[in-house]
């Protein structure tokens, strides 16, 4: 999935080995041995909890001169493995939203909600079970941007979207915060 893991489990290869004759300068090139296989594009991932099987024909990678003089017995490979996705999904509740504006502003004026429970909303998300089990509330940042040509709307009703920050990388926001209303009021000394 876009945000989020998958395992493969329950993998099965047949047969389990392979005879690969090719030349000793080639044979050097192996780590170990061993013969990568991509079986990448033979995944599919809509699919997860489906058992899923593929033949993967063998060749060497690239075209050098030498490829020509491997031989696999047998050619092809059958792949047999399941997909298990791990993507995990929470709830945070009442995250408070801050607000972020040029110091010349805030200096001048200070927002108020209309509404003040629009300043805490619930937020899911979703991304790698690892991520998710490790975030907290502490970590999303909620923040109302004010501008300054927002002095020329002192006292009317403001509405404005609402970002998200602070997500780790593969985690996002699957029910995004409303956006909420406030008045900018002017600051009493």
């Amino acid at each position: 999935p876009q945000f989020g893991e998958m395992l493969v489990e329950d993998v099965e290869v047949k047969p389990a080995t392979v005879d690969v004759l090719l030349p000793s300068k080639l044979a050097e090139t192996l780590s170990g041995g061993v013969f990568p296989v991509n079986a990448g594009r033979h995944v599919d991932t809509s699919r997860p909890g489906e058992a899923q099987k593929a033949t993967i024909a063998l060749q060497w990678p690239g075209d050098g001169p030498q490829a020509r003089f491997v031989r696999f017995d047998p050619e092809n490979l059958e792949i047999r493995f399941r997909l298990k996705d791990t993507t995990a999904s929470a709830r945070f509740q009442s995250v408070q939203v801050s607000f972020s504006a040029p110091p010349d502003v805030l200096a001048r004026y200070r927002p108020v909600p209309v509404e003040p429970a629009e300043f805490r909303p619930d937020i899911q998300v979703s991304g790698p079970k690892q991520l998710i089990d490790n975030l907290n509330k502490t970590d999303i940042k909620l923040v109302v941007e004010l501008f300054s040509f927002d002095e020329a709307n002192v006292g009317t009703v403001i509405t404005r979207r609402v970002l998200v920050q602070g997500l780790p990388p593969g985690v996002r926001v699957t029910t995004p915060p409303r956006d909420v209303r406030f008045r900018l009021e002017e600051n009493t000394k």
